[in-house]
């Protein structure tokens, strides 16, 4: 295993990338031996009237649903792939997914189906939860720092509840004092962190941390987010880029953690009424919108200065980036932003699957435009079709809500 910034020697790299070539046509072999690929591809083709925005949250409900059923009841399955069928239940993505299915009730689509999955994935959460309050990450079964915090905007939103569900705040609170003991001094998380290296965007998770500080009254966790959102700040480039964004050492951000890093700041600046870091996010936003705006699209990754990477596109990044411009309009009064938001939305709809014969697709965003580009390729993952949500319940119910789901 090679350090950061350590040059690896020729005949290593040139077997790494024929191992990436080899895996990828593996994968591919998969891919096409499975009769529903065939079906899949005729029916992502994109369609001139895409569904109008309501009706595409519904389907992607259906989709959740699905997803639900195939974990058997346990949270939801993490994605289902062309090559390898439904993965497994995931909890960090379940958490996160609760907040916004509690909300997406007030669109009168399956509520009752919707209340009992909410339901289920709240009793297995407290179930799978560690001793010491973490959240393991179900690849290798080793707690994770923004697991955990993504598992707590769902045990918050479960502890709000008019029955007073206490047991989920302790959960809560227990899953935040784990958080707080594996902290770095310096703000940022490298115990348990992914890959042991600090990344911008736990800016979800000190997020959390101050939704948390706010319900349980308890100083230190609003503390231990803004030392992070603080790091986080730092890392800002004067073109509004982060650094140290990525998921490994030395890459280029992929649009989905930019849009976790931005996600992070803005709702983090909001609570705590810190307009230097609302600044930092709308800096990355402006930059992003000026982006699409200019050349008609969002690329995958994004290296320093913005330069855009690959021709295309991650499709969870566009929801999240649509779902972020809402906000900031709304509060800034930016319609630019709201233009750009559904303008991003557009493709999105377009590659959303309709196949009601075929559930396990049907609603179903894929990870990239075309299915196979590089962000999960051949895969249909839950949090795309959240975010996607998420988006469509600011358009649809901002005017009655004023909170919004993690």
């Amino acid at each position: 295993m090679h350090r950061p910034g350590e040059i690896q020697p020729l005949g290593e790299t040139l077997a790494g990338i024929v191992g990436i070539a080899a895996d990828r046509i593996r994968q591919w072999g998969r891919v096409f031996r499975r009769p529903i690929t065939y079906s899949v591809l005729l029916r992502t083709r994109p369609r001139q009237d895409p569904l109008p925005p309501n009706l595409a949250a519904c389907e992607s409900l259906d989709w959740l649903l699905a997803a639900h059923a195939a974990a058997q009841g346990r949270a939801f399955a993490s994605l289902f792939s062309l090559s390898h069928g439904w993965g497994p239940p995931y909890p960090e993505t379940s958490g996160y997914l609760v907040p916004t299915l509690l909300m997406a009730r007030g669109l009168g689509h399956r509520g009752e189906e919707l209340r009992e999955a909410v339901a289920r994935t709240g009793e297995w959460l407290l179930e799978i939860q560690q001793p010491d309050g973490s959240f393991c990450a179900p690849s290798d079964g080793q707690p994770m720092v923004f697991d955990t915090g993504q598992v707590l905007f769902g045990l918050l939103a479960l502890s709000d509840g008019s029955d007073g569900e206490e047991r989920y705040l302790q959960s809560a609170y227990r899953a935040g004092e784990w958080i707080l003991g594996r902290q770095d001094p310096r703000g940022y998380w490298v115990r348990s962190a992914y890959r042991g290296i600090p990344h911008t965007y736990y800016t979800r998770v000190s997020w959390a941390l101050l939704m948390l500080s706010r319900r349980t009254g308890e100083p230190r966790f609003r503390e231990a987010a803004h030392r992070q959102l603080l790091w986080a700040k730092e890392q800002q480039t004067e073109s509004g880029w982060f650094s140290n964004c990525s998921f490994h050492p030395d890459e280029k951000p992929v649009l989905h953690v930019i849009a976790y890093t931005i996600r992070g700041l803005w709702e983090s600046s909001l609570l705590l009424d810190d307009r230097d870091l609302e600044r930092s996010a709308v800096t990355a936003a402006e930059a992003l919108r000026r982006i699409e705006e200019e050349k008609g699209r969002l690329a995958s990754r994004f290296g320093p200065g913005w330069a855009g990477l690959g021709r295309d596109a991650c499709v969870t990044g566009l929801c999240q980036m649509a779902g972020i411009w809402l906000r900031m309009a709304r509060r800034a009064g930016r319609p630019d932003f709201a233009k750009a938001a559904k303008r991003c939305l557009v493709p999105v709809f377009r590659c959303q699957v309709r196949h009601p014969r075929r559930p396990e697709v049907h609603g179903g965003l894929p990870g990239s435009i075309p299915l196979w580009g590089s962000y999960f390729p051949w895969t249909f993952p839950n949090w795309g079709a959240k975010f996607l949500i998420d988006a469509v319940l600011l358009t649809e119910l901002s005017e009655k809500r004023a909170d919004v789901p993690g």
